[in-house]
C-alpha cells in the first residue's frame, strides 16, 4: 500500500499527542510531519510534497490559515476544530479548504479522520482534472477544426488518387462527383459527366438489371452490394463493373445522395473465359486420356486374358516337365506383364481421382497370409526366408478396403522380394496410435516390411516414391520394374488417411513402415471359432526350428492355443529334448520340424525319430518350402504325417496339429463345408457372346469342366438371335463387339416383348475395362452382374451361384442333379479329400499309371472290411500280437492308397500293441474304423 504523506500544523505541543498516535498506526500507512508553527509549516510546504495537510485551530491566529492556504498548491486542507463555530466553518470552506473536523475529548473523531482523508485526496483529483479540461476546450475547439479541415483534405486526396471507380449520384441518378480513376479509364470528359443520367451509360441490356440490385431511389433507401454490370466507355466499348455503395444523408436525417464505389472487372473477366476455356479443354483431354486407358485396357487385357487363361488350362492337363517348365514360365511372364499394366492403371485412376475405397469386413490375418502365399515361390527361389509376425492384440476383423491393404502389402514384399539375394523379409502388424481423440470407431494398424537387401543410398530416399522412379539407371537394367509401384502405395496409404515411411542402410537392409485407418467391425471373431481350444489345451509340441524369429512367431500362435511348446535350434537338441521328455513319461504330441534344421536336413531327423522305438509315437509334421514339396511325398505316410508350406499359415498349422492328434474333420466347425445354405442348380443351358476367339474357348472350357452346356456367339446381334432360337438360363456378355456391343444388346433385350425368350434373363458382364464407373455403366444398361477379365474360375462359380436360377430343394430334378460348388465349397471339399484320400499322391507314386492306380483302389475296397475284421477279432482275443501285425497291415493298405487320416490311426493302434497297452488299443478300434470306412467311400468314389 502506498504510504500516505500528512502535514499537521499544531499550535500546542501538548496536545498533539493523539495526532502522533493515530499516524503511527501500522494499518493505515501514513507518514506524518508535525510542525508547531506558520512560518515552519510555509517552509515546508514549499521544500516538500504532502496528500493532505491538517491544520488545527489551536494556532490562534486569524492570518495563519490564509497564509498557509496560499502555499497548498492544490494540496487539500482538513481543517481541525474544538468545537462548531459556524462563521469560521463558512470562512474556511469558501477559501477552499476540504473538510471541517470537530474534535471532542475522547478521540472519536480519530476514527473518521481515515474516510476524510481519502475523500479530501479524491476530492482534490477531481478538482485538477476538471480545471485542466476547462482549460483543453478551446485548445480542443481550435484542433478538432484543424483535423476537420485535415481529414476532408486527405479524403478528397484519397477519392481522386484511388483505382476504383467513385461516384456520387441523386435518387434521380444525376452524376454529382467522380473521382478521376473515372475519368481516365472511361475516356469522358469530367465536365460532360457532371449532371448527366448515369443510367444512360449502362448497358441498355443491364439497365434493369441494376435498377434491380442498386435502388438509388428515395422509396428504396438501402445498401448496394455486389452490383454487376456493364458501362459504356467514351469510345463506345463495355467495360465490366462490379459496384457497392451507401446512403447519403443531410443533418437533419434527409437521403441527398448515394455514393457508388466501383471496381473494373473487365480483366478478371476475361481471365475467367481463359480459365473456362483451358478448364474445358482439360476436361476434354482428360476424358479422351479416360477413353483411351479404358480401350488400351479392353484391348490389352483381352489378349493377356487367353494366354493365362489357356495356360492354366494346360498346366491342368498329363505334361512332360520340360513342357510343364515352359508352360510355367509363360504364365509367370504373363502375371508379371498384367501386374505392370495394373500399376499403370491404378496409376492413372489415383491421379484422375477416379478411384473408391471399399468399406467391407475382412480378416486382416487372411490377407496376409494371401499376399505372403502370392510370394512365397518367388522369395523361395531366392531362398529368403519369409515370415509374418501379426501382434496379438491386433483384431481379427476390421472394416475396410482389403483388397488395396493387400496391394500395398504385395508392392512392398515384392519390392523387398526384388532387392534381397539373401537372408530374410519379416511383415510385422501392430497396433497403432489412435490420433483421433479416442473416436471409438477407428483402428490405426501399423505395418513394416524389413528385409537384408541391398539397401537404399540415403540420397535417394526421399526420391523413391516418386511416379516412374528408381534409384539409379543400373537398378533398372538389373531388377526391372516400372517404379510405380511405391507411388501408388504411398497414394493408397494416404487414401486411407495413413502415412508411409522407409528407413534404410546400404549392404544392411530396408525397413518400410506403413499407417492405415480401418474401422471396428461388427463380426466378431473369436479365437476358439475352430472348437479346438479344448482339444489343443495342454498338448506338448517340440518346434524345431533354426531361425529364431520364425520359431517366436510359432510358439507366440501355439501358445495362444493353450499348448505347451519346446524349441530346439538344432537336430541334436531336437533328440535331446524328445529323449528327456519321454524318459519323463511326458512325450511331445506333435513334432514340427523344419526342413533344414540340420545339414542332413529335416526328412533324415525325421527318419531318426520314426526309427527309434521310443520316439516314434510322436507324429512329425514337416515345415516344408514350395521346392521340397516332391522330396517330401516319399515320406509322407510313412515318416511324417503330413507337412505345412512355410511361410506357416496359423490356420493351417492349427488344424494339421488338431488333426495329427486325433482330431476329426467333422468335429470341427472351422472345417465344416458350407454348402447347406447354397443354391440347388439344375445343369444350365449358358450363351456365351465373345468375340475373341482364344476367350471364347477360354470361357466356354471353364463352363463346360463346370458342368454345363454352352453356345457361343460373336456378336450382339448374334446373341439376340440364339435367343429367340432357344430358351437359356443365363447370357455371359462381352461388352465390345463387332456389329452390337454388349451395352446395346442388353437394351434391346431388356426391352423385347418377344415371347420367345424370358427379358429378363441373367445377363453378366464380361469385360476387360478396368477403370472406375465400368461396373455402374454395365448395371446401369441393365445388366446383373460384372466378371473382369482374365477371368478365374472362382469368380465364374462365384456369379453363376448368384444368378443362376433356383429350383426346388426337394424337387425330383433337385434330388438327381449335385449342388453347383461354391469357391468356399471346393477349397473345403479339397482340404477334406486331401486328408482322407490323397489321389494325387497315389497317382504321382505310380509315375501316372491310371490303370494300375486302378486296380490298387479295386484291390483295398475289397480287402480292408476283411483285414479290418481280422483285427476286430484280436483285439476280443486281447492278442497282442496280432493287432499289432494286423494294425500294421491295415497302416500300409491305408498308405498306399493315399489315406493319411486311417494310416495315422492305425499306427496309433500298431504303437499302442506293441507297448502290450491293448486297452488304449481297445479305445482307438472305433476312430480306425470310423477312418477306414471313410477312406473306402472316398476311393469308390474317386474309382
Amino acid at each position: 500500500m502506498e504510504t500516505i504523506r500528512l502535514l499537521l500544523v499544531h499550535g500546542s505541543v501538548q496536545r498533539q499527542l493523539p495526532f502522533k498516535q493515530f499516524c503511527q498506526n501500522k494499518e493505515l500507512s501514513y507518514g506524518c510531519t508535525i510542525v508547531d508553527s506558520v512560518t515552519e509549516a510555509i517552509d515546508r510546504l514549499s521544500n516538500n510534497e504532502y496528500d493532505v495537510v491538517i491544520y488545527d485551530s489551536s494556532l490562534n491566529d486569524p492570518a495563519a490559515f490564509d497564509m498557509i492556504y496560499k502555499h497548498l498548491d492544490n494540496t487539500p486542507l482538513i481543517y481541525a476544530a474544538d468545537d462548531v463555530d459556524v462563521e469560521t466553518a463558512a470562512k474556511v470552506l469558501n477559501a477552499g479548504a476540504a473538510q471541517y473536523l470537530i474534535k471532542d475529548s475522547e478521540g472519536h473523531y480519530l476514527k473518521i479522520l481515515p474516510a476524510l482523508i481519502d475523500r479530501s485526496i479524491r476530492f482534490s483529483k477531481t478538482q485538477r482534472k476538471m480545471d485542466q479540461q476547462s482549460q483543453q476546450d478551446v485548445i480542443d475547439s481550435y484542433r478538432g477544426e484543424d483535423a476537420l479541415w485535415t481529414s476532408e483534405r486527405r479524403y478528397r486526396n484519397l477519392v481522386e488518387n484511388m483505382h476504383d471507380f467513385v461516384i456520387e449520384v441523386t435518387s434521380e441518378g444525376l452524376l454529382l462527383f467522380v473521382n478521376k480513376s473515372f475519368v481516365q479509364n472511361t475516356g469522358y470528359r469530367i465536365d460532360r459527366l457532371i449532371g448527366s443520367n448515369y443510367l444512360s451509360l449502362i448497358h441498355p441490356e443491364d439497365v434493369d438489371n441494376f435498377s434491380i440490385q442498386c435502388p438509388i431511389n428515395k422509396s428504396r433507401i438501402t445498401q448496394l452490394r455486389n452490383c454487376e454490370y456493364r458501362l459504356k466507355r467514351a469510345d463506345g466499348s463495355y467495360i465490366n463493373l462490379i459496384s457497392n455503395g451507401d446512403p447519403v444523408f443531410d443533418y437533419e436525417g434527409n437521403l441527398t445522395s448515394f455514393l457508388l464505389v466501383s471496381f473494373d472487372l473487365t480483366v478478371r473477366k476475361e481471365t475467367e473465359r481463359e480459365l473456362r476455356k483451358a478448364k474445358e479443354a482439360a476436361e476434354a483431354a482428360n476424358t479422351a486420356k479416360s477413353e483411351f486407358l479404358t480401350n488400351i485396357s479392353h484391348e490389352l487385357r483381352t489378349p493377356m486374358n487367353g494366354i493365362i487363361g489357356m495356360t492354366e488350362l494346360s498346366l491342368d492337363t498329363h505334361l512332360t516337365a520340360e513342357q510343364k517348365k515352359y508352360l510355367e514360365m509363360v504364365r509367370d511372364s504373363a502375371s508379371s506383364l498384367m501386374t505392370h499394366l495394373n500399376s499403370i492403371l491404378d496409376f492413372s485412376k489415383i491421379e484422375a481421382g477416379r478411384l473408391e475405397l471399399e468399406e467391407v469386413d475382412f480378416n486382416i490375418r487372411e490377407q496376409l497370409d494371401s499376399a505372403i502365399d502370392s510370394l512365397s515361390a518367388q522369395a523361395q527361389k531366392k531362398d529368403i526366408e519369409l515370415l509374418c509376425h501379426v501382434a496379438t492384440d491386433v483384431p481379427v476383423t476390421v472394416k475396410g478396403d482389403p483388397v488395396r491393404i493387400r496391394q500395398i502389402v504385395l508392392n512392398l514384399l515384392s519390392n523387398s522380394i526384388k532387392f534381397t539375394d539373401q537372408g530374410e523379409i519379416v511383415i510385422y502388424l501392430r497396433m497403432g496410435y489412435d490420433k483421433s481423440n479416442g473416436d471409438s470407431g477407428r483402428v490405426v494398424l501399423n505395418f513394416s516390411v524389413r528385409d537384408t537387401g541391398i539397401g537404399i543410398p540415403a540420397d535417394k530416399i526421399d526420391t523413391i516414391f516418386d511416379s516412374f522412379t528408381q534409384v539409379d539407371g543400373s537398378i533398372t537394367r538389373k531388377y526391372g520394374g516400372t517404379g510405380l509401384g511405391l507411388t501408388i502405395s504411398r497414394q493408397l496409404v494416404h487414401l486411407m488417411n495413413g502415412e508411409i515411411g522407409v528407413e534404410s542402410h546400404i549392404g544392411q537392409g530396408t525397413t518400410f513402415h506403413f499407417s492405415v485407418v480401418v474401422k471396428t467391425s461388427n463380426i466378431i471373431v473369436a479365437a476358439d471359432a475352430s472348437q479346438h481350444w479344448a482339444a489343443l489345451e495342454g498338448k506338448r509340441i517340440l518346434l524345431a526350428d533354426p531361425h529364431q524369429l520364425s520359431r517366436r512367431i510359432i510358439t507366440e500362435l501355439l501358445t495362444l492355443y493353450k499348448m505347451a511348446v519346446s524349441q530346439a535350434d538344432s537336430a541334436q537338441s531336437a533328440i535331446a529334448q524328445m529323449s528327456n521328455a519321454s524318459f519323463k513319461g511326458e512325450p511331445f504330441a506333435v513334432a514340427l520340424i523344419d526342413s533344414r534344421i540340420s545339414p542332413d536336413n529335416g526328412f533324415a531327423l525325421a527318419n531318426q525319430i520314426k526309427n527309434d522305438m521310443v520316439l516314434s509315437e510322436t507324429e512329425i509334421i514337416l515345415l516344408i518350402r514350395s521346392s521340397e514339396i516332391r522330396s517330401s511325398l516319399r515320406y509322407k505316410g510313412s515318416v511324417i504325417w503330413g507337412t505345412i508350406h512355410k511361410p506357416v499359415k496359423s490356420s493351417n498349422l492349427i488344424d494339421s496339429i488338431y488333426l495329427a492328434t486325433g482330431g476329426s474333420l467333422s468335429e470341427t466347425a472351422l472345417m465344416k463345408t458350407h454348402i447347406t445354405h447354397k443354391k440347388i442348380h439344375k445343369k444350365l443351358t449358358i450363351l456365351l457372346a465373345e468375340d475373341n476367339y482364344i476367350n471364347r474357348e477360354l470361357a466356354a472350357k471353364i463352363i463346360e469342366k463346370l458342368g454345363h452346356t454352352v453356345v457361343s456367339v460373336t456378336t450382339g446381334k448374334e446373341a439376340i438371335e440364339a435367343l429367340d432360337k432357344k430358351r437359356y438360363d443365363l447370357i455371359f456378355m462381352d461388352i465390345q463387339m463387332p456389329e452390337m456391343d454388349g451395352y446395346e444388346a442388353t437394351r434391346h433385350i431388356r426391352q423385347s416383348k418377344s415371347a420367345k425368350f424370358d427379358s429378363q434373363i441373367p445377363i453378366i458382364a464380361m469385360t476387360a475395362h478396368a477403370l472406375k464407373g465400368d461396373r455402374d455403366r454395365c448395371l446401369n444398361a441393365g445388366m446383373n452382374g460384372y466378371i473382369s477379365k482374365p477371368i478365374s474360375i472362382a469368380s465364374l462359380i462365384e456369379v453363376i451361384e448368384q444368378h443362376a436360377p433356383e429350383v426346388d430343394s426337394f424337387s425330383p430334378e433337385a434330388a438327381t442333379q449335385p449342388a453347383l460348388a461354391t469357391t468356399q465349397d471346393i477349397a473345403d471339399t479339397a482340404q477334406d479329400s486331401n486328408k482322407i484320400f490323397d489321389r494325387e499322391d497315389v497317382y504321382n507314386r505310380l509315375n501316372g499309371d491310371v490303370e494300375l492306380m486302378r486296380k490298387v483302389f479295386d484291390v483295398f475296397i475289397i480287402d480292408a472290411p476283411r483285414q479290418m475284421e481280422i483285427l476286430k477279432k484280436a483285439l476280443e482275443a486281447n492278442d497282442a500280437q496280432t493287432v499289432e501285425r494286423q494294425a500294421h497291415s491295415i497302416k500300409g493298405m491305408a498308405a498306399n492308397v493315399g489315406g493319411t487320416m486311417t494310416k495315422n490311426e492305425a499306427m496309433r493302434m500298431e504303437m499302442a500293441a506293441r507297448k502290450l497297452d491293448l486297452t488304449k488299443a481297445h479305445a482307438r478300434y472305433a476312430n480306425l474304423k470310423n477312418e477306414l470306412d471313410r477312406l473306402i467311400d472316398a476311393v469308390r468314389m474317386a474309382d
